[in-house]
């Protein structure tokens, strides 16, 4: 039986793999960080990151697009983060796509820091198999051995990239 699976594996077509519509993205943001705590509430400029992500839709889904990304700062600290989430498509305003993110955000190495991220991009066809992508993301990070006791940490940035098709 294992054997008959592996073979219609090897032999189907592409018609599936077609359907999904695999993109892989690269975004940069940059924006600002606040914290909150007993002192109140500090801002400070947010270091520049690199995302670099791989997207899909799914069993012919197409309401929402899955993705997973890595995510690394560009300025401060070397360090490497995880991305997964969801892309829903919006309705078009003025004739123009827009887009709803969400997701989880996690920094693995060299220190721990984890979170959720929601952003709303503006994904004009540059084209035919390139999209710009222009948006704003809030990063919400509530545990880690980077963050100190009793505080919360989140970051505004604007981010701003090209998606490619596969």
């Amino acid at each position: 039986m294992r054997w008959l699976f592996l073979a219609s594996l090897l032999f189907s077509s592409r018609a599936v793999a077609d359907q999904v519509e695999p993109q892989f993205g690269m975004l940069l943001e940059k924006g600002v960080s606040f914290g909150t705590g007993a002192d109140g509430v500090i801002s400070l400029g947010a270091p520049a990151h690199l995302n670099l992500e791989l997207s899909a839709y799914l069993e012919e889904d197409y309401t929402k697009r899955w993705r997973l990304g890595l995510v690394v700062p560009l300025q401060q600290r070397v360090a490497l983060g995880l991305a997964p989430g969801l892309t829903i498509p919006l309705k078009p305003v003025f004739g123009q796509p827009f887009e709803l993110g969400l997701g989880l955000r996690g920094f693995i190495s060299p220190y721990t820091l984890y979170g959720a991220a929601v952003e709303l991009a503006w994904r004009p066809k540059i084209s035919g198999i390139v999209d710009g992508s222009v948006g704003l993301v809030t990063d919400l990070y509530f545990f880690g051995n980077d963050l100190p006791t009793d505080i919360s940490f989140y970051r505004l940035q604007l981010q701003f990239g090209l998606r490619f098709e596969l």
